[in-house]
């Protein structure tokens, strides 16, 4: 198929130089070589040396005319020789005619190029070959391949003149053939696929190109354009296009006038196509075009040229950096984010090598990354870096990033090169550190958490840590300082615990909060009497701190392992129990001097309640010793009326001082210290017994009173007598909302109420047996 093309090209040409110019067609068809735009050569099959080269090929490879007659094909073709001369032969032999190569300028730049080879007879019987090369560096391979079967049709048809040149004019028997055959000759050029066109240019007075004639144009051209060679000859393109463009007056008129052959794309707004062409000028004031239809190429060229420029925008405005790499895996574009993170701008990186400015390090060994191009290039897949990468900026600064690679393949899956997208990591490594801290420490002590025990604790249970010693350590009174003082209060309390542990520990040391107000020490090659001495240095610290008037008080129990074959779990559970038994007997101690520091804190708060508890008690133990209670009852009773308002070492100083009414809310936090009264002495065995009698003083003999709405005998008989207690002291006190309403008014108020509000029994005991014996006026005596 390729020789008859070749032939009918061959033909063509003859036909067309012969009809029209007669015997000056060889001077035009040797002009042609040598003006064309594209790159000529004549190459020796055997030997690859180059005999002919035409005024582009001088232009491109950068040689002088000789310099190129004086050189070898195999001088620029980066193939070695062996197989320079293999391709030569394919040529020659037609198996091939199309190649694509890498060829080397006389400056050093590598070209990539596809070349059109034909064999023909030169003098002396050598075979030559005619060869045409295209420069298609900077085409994308879409471009190339859709472009190709064009490139194709122009280079037979130059292939064709050129052999001419060299050969046909000096083969007069196969000239006198070729001219015989002129009918045949005329049907091969009306039926080739190119649109071919011959035209005269039009001047106006002054010289200049304003219209052209059309002199003869073959079937392609009417069925590519709409118009018959009958309708156009001898009619210009204004008689026939009207609206046709002056640029394509201008560049006709350019190659008519300087016989400088040229090839361009352009749109017909009066066809409404676009159209390749190539425009040569057989003699003067005359052009010829042979033109193809490549609308659809166009646009899906302005297509990809419209989704190449969205994709460039997308990149640029998006917030991540994106740097894409050739198949070189040198930067071919960076957006501006990418410029921002490495520090360099694109005009500098461009050509260079991605590792030259994207130096990545592992966040915690410094150690440098393996280059994550070089594996997509390798493997074809998309690769992404850990959350550990450090990037060093252009100014040597290390940046925190999360990045992947993604490999850029063409048509046939080759890859052709890569992209990377990154992101400044910076703000979610600071949230995944912290995610990573508090997953393994204790967010109010900062100490290790229980997780992190339980895996260190796995991990140095090794011989070469023996003997290994496992320290629990409580903190006494937690509880009884929450419910007095609080959770802040308690919290502060576990937070010089925690500090005083981490400064008494070594630092191979191993200090976790498990528990409410449990912690544990892990001891690496820590015998039982380094413990020992260890435990001494926290007692001692420990009994140095003070939280205000708060007694901070641990209890410590250990055990050591000094052989594998006891388990790690043994050891824990005995360290534990043996803390436990240390608490029995610290804790208890402790909770006393609470008990104490709560009523000594009261007190000093406020001076009303002291005089007001102290006088309760003292009401309390009369009214007991009136109902013939025994000494301990009495003592109970007595004690138990010292600290009926013990809870109220919770409430802010501000509500019990309160001049004016008291708000629901405000009435129902002072109504919460019956319960906290309960809780602190509940926690403490010595006053364990009173905690009921505190909890229920605010009963009602009706049901009505709180917090449990106890009723009648239900309501516990302490209780019943520090209610009486606590209401006579309170009426005949000044407080901070009213003025004592005296001995007689209060007694009035007790008889009222006897029987709702209080046992009557015991306001009647009260006031006939305790008054008139213990008070005057209101006052005991």
């Amino acid at each position: 198929m390729k020789k008859i093309l070749f032939l009918l090209i061959i033909s063509i040409t003859v036909l067309t130089m012969n009809q029209v110019y007669g015997s000056e067609s060889k001077y035009w068809i040797d002009d042609f070589f040598h003006h064309h735009g594209s790159v000529m050569l004549v190459i020796e099959v055997d030997s690859g040396k180059i005999v002919g080269a035409n005024d582009a090929a001088v232009d491109f490879y950068g040689y002088t005319y000789d310099e190129l007659l004086h050189m070898h094909i195999q001088d620029v073709n980066n193939l070695s020789p062996e197989k320079v001369k293999e391709e030569r032969e394919a040529a020659a032999l037609q198996e091939r005619n199309y190649f694509l190569f890498e060829h080397r300028l006389k400056d050093g730049r590598i070209k990539h190029v596809e070349v059109y080879s034909y064999p023909y007879d030169g003098d002396e019987q050598e075979v030559l070959l005619y060869s045409i090369i295209h420069d298609v560096t900077s085409k994308v391979e879409s471009e190339r391949e859709a472009t190709r079967s064009r490139w194709i049709i122009i280079g037979l048809l130059s292939v064709g003149i050129t052999l001419l040149i060299f050969g046909l004019y000096k083969n007069s028997q196969s000239k006198k053939k070729l001219m015989a055959s002129n009918q045949d000759m005329q049907n091969l050029f009306d039926n080739m696929n190119e649109g071919f066109a011959l035209h005269e240019i039009i001047l106006d007075a002054t010289g200049e190109p304003y219209d052209y004639r059309f002199l003869n144009v073959n079937l392609s051209f009417e069925h590519i354009t709409g118009l018959s060679n009958e309708a156009t000859k001898g009619k210009t393109v204004k008689e026939l296009l009207p609206n046709t463009e002056d640029y394509w007056i201008k560049k006709y008129g350019e190659v008519a006038l300087t016989g400088m052959p040229t090839r361009f794309t352009n749109h017909s707004s009066e066809l409404d196509k676009y159209f390749f062409v190539s425009v040569y000028a057989p003699k003067k004031n005359q052009f010829a075009t042979i033109f193809s239809d490549v609308t659809s190429e166009r646009k899906l060229e302005l297509d990809l040229l419209k989704e190449k420029s969205l994709l460039k925008t997308t990149l640029f405005s998006i917030g991540d950096g994106v740097i894409s790499l050739d198949i070189n895996k040198k930067i071919e574009l960076m957006n501006s984010v990418a410029e921002k993170l490495t520090g360099w701008k694109l005009e500098e990186a461009k050509g260079l090598s991605f590792e030259h400015i994207f130096n990545i390090i592992h966040a915690k060994t410094k150690e440098k990354v393996e280059n994550p191009v070089a594996r997509v290039f390798q493997t074809g897949e998309i690769l992404e870096l850990g959350d550990e990468t450090l990037l060093i900026k252009k100014n040597g600064d290390m940046l925190p990033i999360e990045d992947n690679v993604s490999p850029i393949k063409d048509s046939s899956g080759e890859i052709v090169g890569a992209v990377i997208i990154f992101r400044d990591f910076t703000d979610k490594k600071v949230r995944h550190d912290e995610i990573l801290y508090l997953s393994y420490h204790d967010q109010l002590t900062g100490l290790y958490n229980r997780r992190y025990f339980e895996e260190e604790l796995s991990r140095l249970d090794t011989s070469r840590n023996l003997p290994f010693t496992v320290a629990m350590i409580d903190v006494n009174g937690l509880k009884l300082t929450n419910d007095a003082f609080g959770h802040l209060v308690g919290d502060e309390l576990l937070k010089r615990v925690a500090t005083i542990l981490k400064n008494i520990c070594r630092a191979d040391d191993i200090v976790a909060r498990i528990g409410g107000d449990e912690f544990v020490i892990l001891l690496p090659k820590t015998d039982y009497e380094a413990t020992d001495r260890i435990v001494k240095r926290l007692h001692k610290a420990v009994s140095n701190e003070r939280l205000e008037q708060i007694v901070i008080s641990i209890s410590v129990g250990w055990e050591t392992k000094t052989d594998m074959n006891q388990p790690i779990s043994n050891i824990f559970i005995k360290a534990e129990e043996y803390m436990y038994r240390k608490k029995l007997t610290e804790s208890q101690s402790m909770r006393n001097q609470t008990i104490k520091v709560i009523l000594n804190t009261l007190n000093e708060k406020n001076e009303r309640e002291r005089i007001h508890s102290e006088r309760v008690s003292q009401i309390s133990k009369k009214i007991g010793e009136a109902m013939n209670f025994d000494y301990d009852s009495i003592k109970e009773i007595e004690t138990a009326g010292l600290m009926h308002d013990i809870g109220k070492v919770s409430i802010e100083d501000h509500l019990l001082n309160k001049p004016t009414k008291l708000t629901e809310d405000e009435y129902l936090e002072i109504k919460k210290h019956p319960e906290s009264s309960y809780q602190i002495l509940k926690s403490v065995d010595t006053y364990s017994s009173l905690a009921e009698y505190v909890l229920s003083h605010h009963e009602r003999w009706d049901g009505k009173g709180y917090p449990m709405g106890l009723k009648g005998v239900d309501i516990p008989i302490v209780s019943r007598i520090i209610a009486v207690a606590d209401a006579y002291e309170a009426m005949t006190s000044d407080r901070a909302y009213r003025l004592a309403i005296g001995h007689e008014a209060s007694i009035r108020e007790l008889k009222k109420h006897a029987g709702s509000q209080f046992d009557p029994d015991i306001v009647r005991i009260f006031i006939e047996e305790v008054v008139p014996n213990n008070f005057n006026d209101g006052s005991l005596l």
